[in-house]
């Protein structure tokens, strides 16, 4: 089975072929120079030394220092050719793998580990880059040494090269057998990698709540078992290379001893030349260092074959969330969005929403309430096609956003976290991350309707300062004036508010109010609220439960959504209830 990934692994070569060919044929001329060197000492040996001809011995020398340095010069041309394509394959696999990523729905990241993934994308295509690389060359240095060498070794004496080849079969089965081994040890020790790579990277993220809850110890020793693991299966890899390289010397060793025995004997009745005789015990010891080498090289590429099929099971994923066929663009929206009995589950959970049907108008703002597992996160994941629902459709503008090109549908369509999500670039990058080509005076427009400009230029670089990981300097209302700044530029038609004020307290939410409603000026906005706050100015009002609508709320010329809700949804009116609660106790609280 593993075959299969390690031939593919090879097609990523084919971009590269003239270069592979032409460090292969530089490989043949090296092993054709390394065969010649042995022929050559006989020369010099049978011709030179016992008639005592000084003329030959230089010729011989001459010649020798010529191979020599041919050898030399296309070991350098091979090697390097052989890793410029391999480092071409890294790179393309690299490129693919992250485009691949970044095209897989969110399904497959909601069941991903990031320190797998990262495993993958760099461990395992660094083994590939070794395959189609150096292990691959050796692989071929190898094969055609040997044969080249007993070709030789047939023409200097038959007897001789029976005997010591008689040996090879052993040598080869002994190998195969321990390649075998080492295969699936090979995707145990990839995964058991992976494994820690990812626990490593949690902590990393993680740190912080680590400490504050006093768990470093449990960490540690959690940490210390995968790693424990990973070691135990390592330790078994290192058990059985250490078999196998003295094993192959032995049986080399015993070969040698063969032919010095054998040979010598023939040398005494005069049926083999002294030079023949060493030049035969030069070819033995030419294969000495590729034999030992080849078990060694069968479980790297037992390895890099393991990491070739991680590798090729992501890239082999198809994303959920396609283009239809017949997908349209969308030059400009109104922002109408309609909910068609829409249900929806996550795999093959429960289902979150049941036969949801609302409607928001272009411009409108409606707000979403409900309490934990309500169904207002979905929701507002269905809009932009993170997901597709399992039944009924949705509408932008009369158009089902299923026959909408998925990369239209969400350039007009903006998005504002709980969560603010901010990249290790500088501020100018992260407002201008949806609209990479805006000016500087568009950047700092948007700052300045997002309330966060006078903070920006207060700062030593300003717009080019660089933020950390995760920008753990900023405040949470500093994050999020900045994730509101982005979502300006990019003038999207459709906004999406996920409770972008619940992680601030009180008096931050009231400076970022004015920031929303700017925001929201003109737009469709669908809203996500904790805090009965933030809807005041809502046009429509859906309080949901268990996935589907338990009451609504509409503006009218005389009263509000929250003033209807208020008199005719029990659940609304409790809602508010444990909201006025929370901030009568705020307030005292601050009074103390």
């Amino acid at each position: 089975m593993r075959g299969r990934y390690v031939r593919r692994a090879l097609t990523w070569l084919k971009p590269y072929r003239w270069t592979v060919a032409f460090a292969y044929a530089s490989v043949l001329i090296v092993n054709a120079a390394t065969i010649s060197i042995p022929l050559i000492i006989r020369y010099i040996v049978d011709s030179g030394i016992r008639p005592a001809d000084v003329q030959t011995i230089v010729a011989g020398s001459v010649l020798l220092l010529v191979t020599g340095m041919a050898r030399g010069v296309f070991t350098y041309v091979s090697g390097y050719m052989t890793e410029s394509a391999s480092q071409n394959v890294a790179f393309d696999l690299r490129n693919t793998f992250h485009q691949k990523i970044q095209a897989l729905s969110f399904n497959f990241h909601d069941q991903s580990e990031s320190g797998q993934l990262l495993a993958r994308s760099v461990q395992d295509v660094d083994r590939v880059r070794f395959l189609t690389g150096k292990g691959l060359l050796q692989l071929t240095e190898m094969g055609t040494l040997i044969a080249g060498v007993a070709v030789a070794a047939l023409f200097l004496s038959y007897q001789l090269t029976l005997l010591a080849f008689s040996i090879v079969p052993v040598l080869l089965y002994s190998a195969v057998k321990f390649g075998f081994r080492f295969r699936p040890l090979s995707m145990i020790i990839r995964d058991r990698e992976a494994i820690l790579t990812s626990r490593l990277e949690q902590n990393i993220r993680g740190s912080r709540i680590v400490k504050a809850f006093g768990q470093e110890e449990r960490e540690i020793q959690a940490f210390e078992r995968y790693n424990a693991r990973l070691l135990d299966a390592q330790l078994i890899e290192a058990r059985l290379r250490a078999i196998i390289l003295p094993l192959m010397q032995f049986l080399a060793g015993v070969g040698t001893l063969i032919v010095l025995t054998v040979g010598g004997r023939m040398v005494i009745r005069g049926t083999l030349t002294i030079g023949m005789l060493v030049a035969f015990t030069t070819y033995l010891a030419l294969l000495l260092h590729p034999i030992r080498r080849f078990g060694w090289l069968l479980s790297a590429i037992a390895r890099a074959s393991a990491s070739a099929e991680r590798i090729f099971e992501i890239l082999d994923l198809e994303p959920e969330v396609q283009d239809d066929p017949q997908a349209v663009e969308l030059d400009r929206v109104a922002g109408a969005i309609r909910f068609d009995n829409v249900s929806f589950s996550y795999g093959r959970g429960r289902r979150v929403l049941n036969q949801l049907c609302f409607e928001s108008a272009p411009g409108e703002k409606t707000a979403l309430l409900g309490s934990t597992g309500s169904g207002k996160s979905s929701i507002i994941r269905l809009i932009p096609r993170f997901y597709d629902p399992d039944e009924g459709a949705i509408y932008l503008d009369g158009v089902d956003i299923r026959k909408i090109a998925v990369r239209s549908l969400r350039n007009h369509v903006g998005v504002v976290l709980q969560d603010s999500v901010l990249f290790a670039s500088t501020i100018r990058a992260n407002i201008s991350f949806g609209r990479p080509e805006a000016s500087q005076q568009q950047i700092e427009d948007a700052a300045r309707a997002a309330c966060i400009h006078d903070f920006i230029i207060g700062l030593p670089e300003g717009y080019g300062t660089t933020l950390g990981e995760r920008a753990v300097t900023l405040s949470g209302g500093q994050r999020q004036r900045i994730s509101i700044a982005r979502a300006l530029l990019k003038n999207p038609e459709v906004l999406i508010l996920d409770d972008a004020t619940s992680s601030v307290d009180t008096d931050t939410e009231r400076h970022l109010q004015d920031a929303l409603e700017h925001l929201m000026t003109g737009r469709t906005a669908i809203i996500i609220a904790q805090r009965l706050s933030t809807i005041r100015n809502a046009d429509r009002v859906l309080v949901l439960e268990r996935g589907r609508i338990a009451a609504v709320g509409v503006r009218t010329s005389s009263e509000t959504p929250q003033e209807q809700l208020l008199r005719n949804s029990p659940l609304y009116a409790d809602i508010f209830r444990h909201q006025l609660r929370l901030t009568s106790d705020t307030v005292r609280g601050d009074a103390r």
